[in-house]
């Protein structure tokens, strides 16, 4: 009967815990998260005035991506570590939009919220910033986007360009002298020849 009893009570305790971990994940989970399906369009979330947005900065998460890897998790631990504030939609990862290995779209800070991707080369003061982010999960000094990868992103780009028809799509290292991102291979040749042609 004690043995029952135990046994019992972790059976409780376990259901307690799964509760617990569930509600967590509800409150990270409120972003928007799109699945690219050329039925349905890419929708996402603006904050206060955003009709300064004059860039779309692509970025890279530098880690090697592959298969059954999704890299979201970490980058939102990571800047999480570094004390980056919570975004809005539930999340610490300091990009507007992140695009993990398999393709999955996912918006994790409002267009128009501070992003840390911004904070180093052209961060406005105000409460808005002239430049929209992507971060794709790889690392393109090693390799590029996959076929996924490179789906959705030519499909938020056509969903960007169609509220904001004058931004100018550009890589991370082209507003920042000083870095490489998104990597070696990802060079603007890429861009034009592999995604923009897309558009």
């Amino acid at each position: 009967m004690k043995t029952f009893r135990i046994l019992f009570s972790l059976f409780i305790f376990f259901i307690f815990l799964n509760c617990v971990r569930a509600e967590e994940d509800k409150k990270l989970n409120t972003s928007q998260v799109v699945l690219v399906v050329a039925s349905e369009p890419i929708s996402f979330v603006k904050k206060g005035d955003t009709s300064s947005a004059e860039y779309f900065s692509v970025h890279h998460t530098k880690v090697f991506g592959y298969d059954g890897h999704d890299q979201l998790p970490g980058v939102d631990n990571y800047h999480k570590e570094i004390n980056f504030s919570r975004s809005e939609l539930g999340h610490n990862a300091g990009y507007n939009f992140f695009i993990d290995w398999d393709g999955t779209l996912t918006q994790t800070r409002k267009i128009g919220e501070k992003t840390c991707a911004q904070l180093h080369h052209n961060w406005t003061n105000k409460n808005d910033s002239d430049t929209i982010t992507v971060c794709l999960a790889g690392d393109f000094n090693l390799q590029l986007p996959n076929e996924k990868q490179k789906l959705t992103l030519i499909e938020l780009i056509k969903a960007i360009k169609k509220d904001y028809p004058k931004v100018k799509i550009i890589l991370a290292k082209e507003l920042s002298g000083d870095r490489n991102c998104p990597g070696d291979k990802f060079t603007r040749d890429y861009l034009e020849k592999q995604i923009l042609k897309g558009i």
